[in-house]
């Protein structure tokens, strides 16, 4: 984007003190509320294959091919370029169903629920449309944390009694993740039409991106191996009932189915003294639990996703000491899991903590790999976490288009960022 044209029309301030200080300005800089600018919003300006030629507000944007436009690496030859795009948004989904069952979209995106897979296939097979895998991909993961906010948990379900480090005890996160049936939570809480949409977790790079090794194991479930750890602990010993929450957010019912199976496992496991109970929260406070970090965030076991498209992502933000989930597992310091009071667990974290360094500083691929597979196999044995990987989304597409010449490219690692260089049957 060119920067003069950005300044003329008040996108971004001139080169002098005065213009900084008035595009800072927390009243009147286009910061501050009401204060948007809206030109820069409506009147695109790049280099990019499409210029914008009509934009209506959450009903449709029409692009056309940018007369500037030249071809770089990676990218389509403008001789392919389809003359015109119209993206139209629809807040009717059956509008949007009625629409590729007449075959009118090229394209169709988030017009297709795991819900409406029936009808999918039923589009494919009469051959309307063809559906392609997105190379973003998901993770599902159920994590544990090492020091949580016992008080705080018990705001949401007051007989919780399990002390804030119950799960800094490896043997207790190995029973958890024996007691925790993958295929239930696959074939069944996540199944529609006999198809299943996710893959067992082994390690957190997932199948299908860079780095992924097929040689890593994955947890299996095992309430015999998930007895054993449970009975290897003082906490089984006691004779006492404990009561663990299991965090979800509302409207997300495959959990809660989950959660009842798991439950009734972690119970038959340690011969009754695990209760768990499902807490449902609003996604917007789950996730802002995980802002917290050691000793704050009040949820002992939880569900969330990511998605990514590298291995640096998942093992950046599931791994490193400072990333995304060590710092929400009560991981990272200063915590009451730590080199002190865990020792031997500490030791593995920081030979993981420095193969990532190394797989992430490297530039032989083969060496970055193997790094990448000892890292994830420490991590594997500290039981961090367990879950599932899925493809995040799937592309709908007419059959009028060719699938052979359809190119799904992450553009520069972002995510949902498509280009198609397609040609017509």
């Amino acid at each position: 984007m060119d920067w003069e044209w950005l300044v003329e029309h008040g996108g971004f301030p001139a080169n002098n003190s005065a213009a900084y200080a008035n595009f800072s300005n927390p009243v009147s800089g286009p910061g501050a509320p009401g204060m948007q600018n809206t030109y820069i919003q409506y009147h695109a300006m790049g280099t990019g294959p499409y210029q914008l030629s009509l934009y209506e507000p959450a009903q449709e944007v029409v692009l056309t091919v940018n007369p500037y436009y030249h071809w770089t690496i990676g990218m389509p030859h403008k001789s392919k370029l389809i003359p015109e795009v119209i993206i139209e948004y629809l807040t009717n989904k059956a509008t949007a169903i009625q629409q590729l069952e007449s075959g009118q979209p090229q394209f169709a995106d988030g017009a297709i629920s795991i819900s409406d897979t029936s009808l999918a296939l039923k589009l494919e097979k009469e051959g309307i449309i063809g559906m392609e895998f997105g190379t973003d991909i998901a993770l599902n993961f159920f994590a544990f944390n090492f020091d949580f906010n016992l008080s705080g948990a018990q705001q949401y379900l007051s007989s919780t009694n399990i002390p804030p480090t119950f799960f800094a005890n490896l043997s207790v996160r190995k029973a958890f993740t024996y007691a925790f049936n993958e295929s239930y939570w696959i074939n069944v809480a996540n199944s529609n039409s006999g198809i299943s949409y996710m893959s067992n977790l082994s390690g957190v790079i997932p199948a299908g991106v860079i780095g992924y090794s097929p040689n890593l194991p994955s947890y299996q479930f095992n309430l015999t191996l998930a007895k054993k750890y449970w009975d290897q602990t003082n906490y089984s010993k006691t004779g006492k009932t404990y009561v663990v929450p299991l965090f979800n957010w509302i409207g997300n019912p495959s959990v809660d189915e989950m959660y009842a199976e798991y439950a009734k496992d972690l119970s038959l496991m340690s011969n009754g003294q695990i209760q768990a109970q499902t807490v449902d929260v609003s996604f917007l406070t789950l996730l802002g639990f995980t802002n917290y970090g050691a000793g704050g965030d009040p949820m002992p076991i939880y569900f969330l996703g990511w998605s990514g498209v590298d291995a640096a992502v998942f093992t950046g933000v599931f791994l490193t000491e400072y990333g995304f989930q060590p710092y929400t597992d009560g991981i990272t310091p200063p915590s009451a899991f730590n080199a002190t009071s865990y020792p031997d667990q500490w030791q593995n974290f920081t030979k993981m903590w420095n193969l990532l360094n190394l797989a992430m500083s490297t530039y032989n691929v083969t060496l970055s790999d193997q790094y990448y597979y000892e890292a994830q196999l420490i991590a594997l044995n500290l039981y961090m976490y367990f879950g599932t990987s899925q493809p995040k989304a799937v592309l709908i597409y007419s059959t009028e288009i060719n699938p052979s010449t359809l190119q799904l490219t992450m553009l520069n690692g972002a995510t949902d960022i498509y280009f198609y260089d397609v040609q017509y049957v």
